[in-house]
């Protein structure tokens, strides 16, 4: 099963950032209660934030012109239109320097 589909590629364009910077705050709070390596600990953090930006950035190419519908939410939809993709791949680039 492929992760980005159609209607979930903005969902998860959105949360890589989310589950990138938890990821990254575990970490630092391993390093705090079990003394690991502050080095270790730094490196890790930094793939992580790049793993988790790339990830981010390539569901936003992938999201150029899709819109999702939530059903939890009645007449609630996330979407993308063609006018704002610039914007979006700057976001994406710039998440990813960052």
């Amino acid at each position: 099963m492929f992760f980005f589909t159609e209607g979930n590629v903005l969902s998860w364009a959105t949360f890589f950032p989310l589950i990138g910077a938890t990821i990254i705050l575990l970490m630092m709070i391993a390093r705090a209660f079990f003394g690991l390596d502050k080095k270790l600990v730094d490196e890790a953090s930094r793939w992580a934030a790049l793993v988790f930006s790339g990830l981010s950035m390539l569901a936003g190419f992938a999201a150029s012109h899709f819109r999702e519908h939530l059903p939890w939410r009645a007449g609630m939809f996330v979407g993308v239109v063609s006018l704002f993709v610039g914007g979006l791949i700057a976001t994406m680039l710039l998440a990813a320097v960052v």
